[in-house]
């Protein structure tokens, strides 16, 4: 018969190498948490677990000032999913912890840490995370969200690699490994963005869908062609990586506007003055040259045109300009292109925003 592992050998999970926690802790009522968590000794602020296998079978009361360390909230060896239902979690700090393979069914959390964490496997349902919670350094294969609160830029910003635990695997293991990870923080991200209900995490678990995705994506592609040359020359990087990492820079996954003002500004008062000059670009017949004939003269000439050069920038007056010379029309189709993609990055930031 084989021996029983006594530490975690799970190379996706945070907790690899902890070893697996020995004595059970039972809470069944509120005298259990008086009279079973270890007393708070001289110096310390919280109540010290470590090694535990906690099984939380009360409902409706909190858990407060506690430190879990290397434990598991996971209390049926493994047969099937514990439950935890009706708690709050306040104030304390989860460390090197198992909180896989159990259902959260109303569960709070409020200002608490998690450090080198596993969810594996969990499922929370209609639960809470306040904007307080820490995150670091947690993996989360599987982990499900239904109805739950949780702040995506804390928890998925948290999830990440357990490179550590790949210190002497081979290439090929390990660039497995990175690809199951990336393609299970895709789904994690989604998970999240489809739980979540404020319109600010809504906007914050979009931006990690649409970066997990490219993060996926440019992986696959990668490992499908090494050079990065020839990836610059296939149609599907720049579909599924280079323009979806445009969107994300200037948009944050299209639910920000601050980055695209930006650029219209730069187009309007730092591009279109000095391409319109040089390339004797004309507006409705009138040209569209900056006077140097004196400061005031030259700062009106150069906002005029700044001003004027919206309409190309907007998409609606591009009719309205023209050129004689081949480098001016070559110009202004360069011109008509970038506000075509600006305007194309906007739209879905439009209409996020009315339909919130």
């Amino acid at each position: 018969m084989p021996q029983k592992a006594t530490r975690d050998s799970d190379a996706r999970r945070a907790t690899m190498g902890v070893a697996y926690p020995g004595s059970p802790l039972v809470l069944e009522s509120r005298d259990d948490i008086e009279r079973k968590l270890p007393e708070i000794k001289n110096g310390q602020q919280k109540h010290v677990l470590e090694n535990k296998v906690v099984s939380f079978r009360l409902k409706g009361k909190t858990i407060e000032n506690c430190v879990f360390t290397e434990c598991s909230f996971h209390d049926q060896d493994g047969k099937k999913h514990a439950n935890i239902t009706s708690l709050t979690f306040r104030g304390c700090l989860i460390e090197k912890c198992m909180l896989g393979t159990t259902i959260y069914d109303n569960v709070r959390f409020r200002n608490c840490d998690f450090k080198r964490t596993d969810f594996q496997n969990a499922d929370f349902f209609e639960c809470f995370f306040d904007d307080q919670c820490n995150f670091e350094d947690c993996t989360a294969t599987d982990t499900k969200f239904e109805r739950t609160e949780i702040p995506p830029n804390a928890f998925l910003g948290a999830v990440t690699f357990p490179r550590y635990n790949h210190a002497n695997s081979t290439k090929e293991v390990s660039d497995h490994a990175i690809e199951e990870f990336l393609e299970n923080k895709l789904h994690v991200s989604e998970q999240v963005h489809a739980s979540v209900v404020s319109a600010e995490y809504s906007d914050e678990s979009l931006f990690h869908v649409k970066q997990a995705a490219v993060a996926y994506c440019k992986n696959r592609l990668c490992r499908e062609s090494p050079s990065q040359i020839r990836r610059a020359f296939r149609l599907k990087f720049w579909r599924q990586v280079a323009l979806p990492q445009c969107n994300i820079w200037l948009t944050r996954g299209g639910t920000s506007f601050t980055r695209l003002v930006v650029v219209l500004l730069l187009l309007m008062f730092v591009v279109s003055p000095a391409l319109f000059h040089i390339a004797g670009i004309k507006h409705q017949s009138m040209a569209m040259q900056v006077n140097f004939d004196g400061v005031i003269v030259f700062v009106k000439s150069y906002v005029f045109i700044a001003l004027q050069s919206t309409t190309l920038w907007l998409g609606f007056g591009f009719t309205s300009y023209c050129s004689s010379s081949p480098t001016g029309q070559l110009i202004l189709a360069f011109c008509g292109t970038l506000a075509f993609g600006w305007i194309a990055l906007l739209i879905p930031v439009l209409v996020r925003r009315v339909y919130q």
